[in-house]
Formats: structure tokens, C-alpha cells, sequence
């Protein structure tokens, strides 16, 4: 029974501990200046108004489980992290975007398309800067298409590239007065006819497109964290283990033929 019951234990254990194993987030925003936009949504102010020269901030947040590695499409040069959307797999992408101190933020649980990337350049390699990239496009609760992505550059003359190692699991913030050669943030939301407040209409859209540098840029990875609900599931599982356990120790005693005070 004794063996029996630390089995139970391990089973429990691990199959608790596997059910609240989750993914990482990886997040890039960006601050900057609007270079050309429309707001036919009414996203960010007055429907129809102009977006050019206002300030804006995006975040774009992945939810990795849904991500496969792909080949690189850079080239050979360098070391490259890439991962596109698994068709198979659900992925969740979350926005938040500010523009003349108007916010809109959205939710994708299933996105049509997620992608993120990372490039270091080679050694002595010119052609290409270093690169990060996140995106992703979906149908957002609301029923609005989003389609939100940013991209960073960095020179790899002399510059310190902002990028020191091919893996998702990094945190990142750089002076993008400094070491951005090109840097850009897209935005696109539209709102189809039939959808919203929009039936029977054209489609509207709401978009922008930054200037050449931005206010600033940070990457960032967050480790998973089992959900409350998991965290439960967790004491529940140990409570029932040590009921049994408790169980199996009072029986023990109950059925013991030693001399009292000596353990069965």
C-alpha cells in the first residue's frame, strides 16, 4: 500500500504540474510620431479625421504555443530566430494602441497570421542590420480585422546591435536615437460591411504608419505563469494526496498488533 500511494503522489504530481505548464508572451512596443493616417472607425477621435504628425504608442503581445519555427528568410547570414503562425494552433495576439491620447486596445484568441523575428548579423556581415520584428492579424472580439505589427532596425556599422542572442526569452529597451537606423510601426483596423455599426456600408478603416525613427522600443518576454484556476487544481491535488495518505496511516494503526508506542 505504502508504494502504492507515493505512485499516486507522483502521478498527481506531474499531472497537475504538466496541466498548468503554459507559454511565454513576447511583446514589442513602440512609441513615435505618425507619418500618414486615416480614422474612418472614429478609433482615436472624430470618424474621418486625420492621424498625420499625432503621437502614438503600440504594443503587440504574442502568446508563443501557437508559433512554429520556420526557415529563415534573410538568408544565410548571421543567426536568425523565426516563428510563424501553426495553422493547427490557436494563437493569441493582444494590442494596445494610443494616438492623441485616445487608446483602443483588442484581442485575437485565434489569429490568422502571428510572426515573430529575430536576426543577429554575422560577422563582418554589411548587408543587413539586425532585426526584430512581431505581428499579427485577426478578427478581434469585437468583430473588427486588426492587423498590427512593428519592426526595428539596427546598423551593423559600429553600432552595439540591441539583439545578443537568437532566442525569445530576452528582455530588451534601447535609445532609439542612437543605435535605430530604420525603425516602423503599422496599424490597420477595418470594419467590413454588415459589421457593427458599419451595415450596409463600405468598408472602413483606420490605419497609420510611422515616421522613420521612434520615440523608443522595447522588447520584452514574459515567463509562463500558472493560471489561479491551475494554482487550485494544484492544492487540490496535493489535499487529496495527503487525505489518502492520512487514511492509510489510521488504518495501519487501527489493525496494529504491536505493543503500544511502537510504530507498525
Amino acid at each position: 500500500m505504502k508504494t502504492s500511494m507515493h505512485q499516486l503522489a507522483a502521478v498527481a504530481i506531474v499531472s497537475i504540474a504538466a496541466s498548468s505548464a503554459q507559454a511565454g508572451t513576447v511583446t514589442l512596443a513602440t512609441t513615435g510620431t505618425v507619418a500618414a493616417g486615416i480614422d474612418e472607425i472614429g478609433l482615436f477621435g472624430n470618424r474621418g479625421g486625420l492621424l498625420d504628425g499625432q503621437v502614438f504608442s503600440l504594443s503587440i503581445s504574442i502568446d508563443t504555443d501557437g508559433l512554429v519555427p520556420q526557415a529563415s528568410t534573410w538568408g544565410a547570414a548571421g543567426t536568425i530566430n523565426e516563428a510563424i503562425q501553426d495553422p493547427l494552433r490557436p494563437t493569441r495576439v493582444t494590442g494596445a494602441v494610443s494616438v492623441g491620447g485616445h487608446r483602443y486596445t483588442w484581442t485575437v484568441t485565434d489569429a490568422q497570421l502571428a510572426h515573430i523575428t529575430l536576426a543577429a548579423a554575422g560577422a563582418g556581415s554589411q548587408d543587413r542590420p539586425d532585426i526584430a520584428s512581431i505581428g499579427g492579424y485577426g478578427i478581434a472580439g469585437s468583430g473588427t480585422r486588426v492587423s498590427a505589427s512593428s519592426e526595428l532596425h539596427t546598423s551593423s556599422k559600429g553600432n552595439q546591435p540591441f539583439i545578443g542572442a537568437t532566442d525569445f526569452d530576452q528582455q530588451r529597451s534601447f535609445d532609439t536615437q542612437q543605435n535605430l537606423l530604420l525603425s516602423s510601426s503599422l496599424f490597420h483596423a477595418s470594419l467590413g460591411p454588415g459589421e457593427g455599426s458599419n451595415a450596409g456600408a463600405t468598408t472602413l478603416l483606420t490605419y497609420f504608419t510611422s515616421a522613420d525613427r521612434l520615440g523608443s522600443a522595447t522588447w520584452s518576454y514574459v515567463s509562463p505563469v500558472p493560471e489561479p484556476n491551475q494554482a487550485w487544481m494544484l492544492l487540490a491535488g496535493a489535499g487529496v494526496v495527503a487525505w489518502y495518505r492520512r487514511r492509510t496511516s489510521a488504518r495501519r494503526n487501527a489493525n496494529c498488533r504491536l505493543p503500544a508506542g511502537t510504530r507498525c
